[in-house]
């Protein structure tokens, strides 16, 4: 199509300048020919500038926010670790950005760990070394704990989490580790393992809440958990709502075993706490009250007229 327009184009050359009519009708023709090749590119010009802008945006983005606190490792293994041991480790901050950061706070999310409670300025390139530890009572198998680092930055606080993990080798197992009441009262039981080749005996047995009473637990005081071998213990609890509501409790078992001296079952309570109860009866009984009251003043304004023989 193209060649044939050139062709026509050329035979009539000699003439256009006779025929101004004539020379608008060919350029308008080459337009009609040449215009959608000139879009096209001007569209991919579009296109490509945008997408190069979006990049640039979002690269800058990621910079502006990249953390200036580097950690180093960012994950501790501590290995294999005895229960009713503490393990001691480090970690280090690193200023990685052109500015001074300022550590605000170095926050645990487990009470089993302890960690440096250090503040201050961290200048360009410079680093600082934070000890922790991981107290591994009343913990079985894998444990991941975490250490939050928060520092600020260009005027905002940030945060970066450090994370280590252990394998707690216990002397006794306990399942289920947790029951939830379902009522004012609860039968569990619990199932005692001795890994070890010794026997080990229950020496105590307490709660450590008023809210919850094991009516059983003295009883297990004295029971014999031979070495390889399992034993249910039974445990029959109650739960008295009339004290201040909690969220979880524990009961635990002490043992006379050097890697595991003591045993916890948490104990969630779903039991309806009894001062929520009177809350709402009385709620019901005031807008009763309320109720009845306000149709004895409509009564009054507007009595029922009689009715007539």
């Amino acid at each position: 199509m193209i060649t044939k327009s050139i062709l026509v184009f050329s035979a009539l050359a000699p003439c256009i300048h006779r025929s101004p009519w004539l020379l608008y009708s060919v350029n308008r023709y080459k337009h009609k020919i040449t215009a959608p090749a000139t879009r096209q590119k001007e569209f991919t010009v579009i296109t490509r500038t945008f997408v190069n802008a979006t990049l640039l945006g979002a690269l800058f983005l990621v910079a502006s926010a990249r953390s200036a606190v580097e950690l180093s490792p960012e994950r501790v293994d501590l290995g294999q670790v005895d229960e009713n041991t503490v393990t001691d480790s480090v970690f280090y901050l690193r200023n990685t950005g052109p500015e001074t950061v300022t550590i605000k706070q170095i926050r645990p999310t487990c009470g089993c760990t302890k960690a440096d409670k250090v503040s201050g300025t961290l200048s360009p390139g410079d680093s600082m070394a934070i000890r922790f530890s991981f107290s591994s009572l009343g913990f079985s198998g894998k444990v991941n704990k975490d250490i939050i680092v928060v520092y600020e930055q260009d005027g905002r606080l940030k945060r970066t989490t450090f994370t280590y993990r252990a394998n707690v080798k216990n002397a006794l197992t306990l399942t289920p580790r947790r029951s939830r009441f379902r009522g004012l009262k609860a039968n569990v039981t619990l199932s005692v393992r001795n890994v070890t080749d010794d026997t080990i005996h229950i020496t105590g047995a307490n709660f450590p809440e008023r809210h919850v009473f094991a009516t059983s637990a003295k009883e297990l005081v004295g029971t014999a958990l031979p070495p390889q071998q399992t034993i249910k213990l039974p445990l029959s609890m109650r739960y008295n709502p009339s004290v201040n509501e909690v969220k979880y409790t524990w009961v635990k078992l002490k043992t006379d075993a050097r890697l595991t001296p003591e045993l916890r079952h948490f104990l969630y309570p779903s039991a309806f706490p009894i001062r929520l109860v009177v809350i709402a009866i009385a709620a019901v009984v005031a807008a009763t009250v309320a109720l009845v009251v306000l149709v004895r003043r409509r009564y009054k304004k507007n009595p029922p007229e009689p009715v007539s023989d």
